[in-house]
């Protein structure tokens, strides 16, 4: 016969561990994603360029909040940042070159 003591502990244990996998599937799964869809896309690649611009040249700027608009636009990629509703403008836009990858240029919308 069980005791109570040991019910509970293999309870918390379960719950431990779904609690682990859950977690672990939460982290992974995004990445997972990104490695088989998204990573293979232009769209992609040049938000990356675009965030590791910003990552050094606009530190402050937070990409996770804003997440990036990538619009076509010929021969260049235009990355741009969803802004918060309360905010008019002053988000940056990066134009990255679709044969080089290189960032032509950077601006600010107001």
């Amino acid at each position: 016969m069980i005791g109570r003591g040991d019910r509970m502990n293999r309870a918390l244990v379960l719950v431990l561990s779904t609690a682990a996998s859950l977690g672990a599937a939460t982290i992974v799964s995004p990445c997972a994603l990104a490695d088989s869809v998204s990573m293979k896309s232009p769209q992609f690649t040049a938000a990356r360029i675009a965030e590791r611009y910003l990552a050094v040249h606009y530190p402050a700027f937070d990409t996770i909040a804003m997440p990036p608009i990538v619009d076509d636009e010929g021969d260049v990629w235009k990355v741009s940042y969803e802004l918060p509703p309360n905010m008019a403008g002053g988000n940056p836009v990066i134009v990255v070159e679709k044969t080089s990858w290189k960032v032509l240029r950077v601006y600010h919308e107001q």
